[in-house]
């Protein structure tokens, strides 16, 4: 049976950049926050991460018993986010606790050298001025404070398209720069603009030197179809729990 051991951040770092794709949440943690603790055991690994008040888990296994040995790390921790994510993955990190809410997301990407069109121009960068109006079109589905809406549009890349000064559609990333936020006006949809802003997105992204990515949830046939047009191929599922 393989042991748990604790790690280092560069100890991580070597092991998660096996699958950059797949950790690509993980790694950024890394990189943005303070690690508590954390341990690898086989090809596994877990850690706890600190900010100000805040404290939450990170899980990186394809194996149920090795996933299952680490999970002790978690011990007063409910947030976690797990990729990659499978049936067992929750119990595995968890336990018995419950989390008071689960999301789970299928995680594509736009491979290497996968052509797509040269978007039109028409989507511009948006500023933190946005962001009120932005939260504000989320109504009671909101799953964000208007403070990340804020963070998101200023750490990474974010597009919108206006029509006569009013914004009308966006998209930004998140904090592992997978693209997301993306909203059409109910008035101003099947007009390409979520292709547009998409393309805006994806060309930033690659200059970069960063894999263009989504998390999509699984029952939203819209967006899949939209990213699996542009030769998005599925890599994993990524869960969070609160």
């Amino acid at each position: 049976m393989p042991k748990v051991m604790e790690a280092s951040a560069d100890e991580l770092k070597a092991l998660l950049g096996l699958d950059r794709i797949t950790n690509a949440g993980f790694l950024e943690h890394i990189g943005r926050f303070n690690v508590e603790r954390a341990a690898i055991c086989g090809s596994s690994c877990a850690a706890v991460f600190g900010f100000k008040e805040e404290r939450w888990g990170a899980l990186s296994s394809r194996d149920e018993k090795q996933a299952k040995l680490l999970g002790g790390i978690f011990e007063g921790i409910r947030c976690v986010d797990i990729c990659p994510a499978f049936d067992w993955s929750l119990k595995a990190a968890l336990g018995t606790k419950e989390p008071a809410s689960v999301r789970r997301y299928r995680v594509l990407y736009l491979p290497d050298g996968t052509e797509v069109p040269e978007p039109k121009g028409e989507a511009v960068p948006i500023g933190k001025e946005h962001a009120k109006a932005i939260y504000d079109a989320y109504g009671d589905d909101v799953l964000f404070g208007i403070d990340y809406v804020t963070e998101r549009i200023l750490g990474g890349p974010s597009y919108g398209i206006f029509k006569e000064g009013r914004l009308i559609g966006w998209a930004m990333t998140h904090g592992d720069f997978a693209m997301g936020f993306m909203m059409v006006l109910p008035e101003y949809r099947r007009q390409g603009i979520a292709m547009e802003i998409t393309l805006s997105l994806i060309k930033s992204l690659r200059a970069m030197g960063r894999v263009p990515m989504v998390h999509v949830s699984k029952d939203n046939e819209k967006s899949l179809s939209l990213v699996r047009k542009l030769g998005f191929v599925e890599a994993c599922d990524i869960m969070f729990t609160d």
